[in-house]
């Protein structure tokens, strides 16, 4: 049997790096040429114009930060055939390779928050976390209960039978 991959989130987790990484990077460019128009003096030293740079300066740190934050999720759970784990993040890089004889936890997350899509919406958000021996985590990407259904229903199929393997 091949390897199986479990994704816990769409293709919209993919499309959220590239958008959000064009707004950080136009936030960015935004900051460079409002400090040199500013260091410049092209234009005076309006107090205008340091307010725009200060909330041009918090959206490239909030953006830096939203999209470190998604690239330490695993979208992917790949489980090959011999039984060991890669977990991959959204842009294809694989975080953490384990031994199929690797110790580790799954944890089951989730929490009530809200999604604005033209109405706001409460709902569920779940994610799963593998944690490590070492204290290491690594959360999947958060999503409905519906869009993870999937992945959370095939990999518990997988961990219950290699459980049955492992006290036969």
């Amino acid at each position: 049997m091949g390897a199986q991959l479990l994704r816990f989130a769409g293709f919209e987790s993919v499309m959220a790096f590239v958008v959000f990484g064009l707004f950080e990077l136009f936030f960015v460019l935004g900051a460079l040429g409002l400090t040199a128009l500013l260091t410049a003096g092209t234009y005076g030293r309006k107090p205008l114009m340091f307010f725009g740079l200060a909330v041009l300066i918090v959206g490239v740190v909030f953006l830096g930060r939203t999209i470190l934050d998604s690239a330490r999720q695993f979208r992917t759970l790949s489980i090959a055939a011999d039984g060991s784990w890669s977990l991959i993040n959204p842009l294809g890089f694989t975080l953490l390779e384990l031994p199929s004889d690797a110790p580790r936890a799954i944890n089951d997350r989730s929490r009530d928050t809200w999604m604005f899509i033209g109405t706001a919406v409460r709902y569920d958000q779940v994610w799963l976390e593998v944690e490590l021996p070492d204290g290491r985590v690594f959360p999947s990407t958060r999503g409905t209960q519906t869009s993870q259904a999937g992945a959370r229903a095939e990999l518990s199929t997988w961990l219950e039978g290699r459980a049955r393997e492992r006290s036969l």
